[in-house]
């Protein structure tokens, strides 16, 4: 089991599967988890993680190895859906953390696949229209395998900055970022930056 979620809107609880063939997808139930119906399977390792819930729809990204269903996706109905982002390449982008910021902007991001031959560099990537759209709000660029954005709030402080963190190349510990996203569309996309000092594990 990779994640679990619940709806807010109507308490159907959501959760994906994985890893192996034949074995990624994503459960759905409507009765509080006594039964349960598969509605999305992923080939490969695609196993999808971290479902945000939006007016758009269920949004969620994917933890993959392949170049197919490697990426951002919707559905608004939970029998279609659409992948909204494709990651490029061979690109092993783990879609490990996504939120949503204080003003209602899906923000999410990759870590290195961990296999070896990753081509990929570690993003921050930031939706304005509830996931329909995506598009890269930071590059961390480094290619090292299991290093990336783990973990993402979904509180700001009293200036608007919200937090995630970031593996470091050594494992030793993790760099803290704090971010403020005032974009709204594609084209108006900055984003303020400030870098906290780094909390280290004992």
């Amino acid at each position: 089991m990779h994640f679990c979620a619940v709806n807010p809107a109507n308490d159907d609880l959501y959760v994906s599967v994985g890893d192996g063939e034949a074995q990624n997808e994503l459960l759905k139930s409507t009765d509080a988890g006594v039964t349960f119906t598969s509605i999305y399977t992923a080939d490969c390792w695609a196993q999808p993680i971290n479902m945000q819930f939006t007016s758009a729809g269920r949004i969620f990204g994917t933890d993959c190895t392949t170049v197919h269903d490697n990426g951002f996706y919707r559905t608004a109905d939970d029998a279609t859906f659409q992948e909204c982002y494709t990651f490029a390449g061979t690109e092993d982008n783990f879609v490990w953390a996504m939120a949503t910021d204080a003003t209602g902007n899906l923000i999410a991001g990759t870590v290195g696949g961990g296999h070896g031959a990753d081509a990929n560099d570690v993003r921050l990537y930031g939706s304005g229209d509830g996931g329909r759209h995506w598009y890269t709000l930071k590059n961390f660029a480094d290619n090292d395998d299991w290093v990336g954005v783990m973990w993402l709030s979904q509180r700001a402080d009293d200036q608007g900055y919200s937090y995630y963190t970031v593996t470091e190349d050594d494992g030793s510990g993790v760099d803290t970022y704090r971010f403020k996203a005032t974009y709204t569309s594609r084209d108006d996309s900055s984003t303020g930056h400030r870098r906290t000092s780094s909390r280290r594990r004992h």
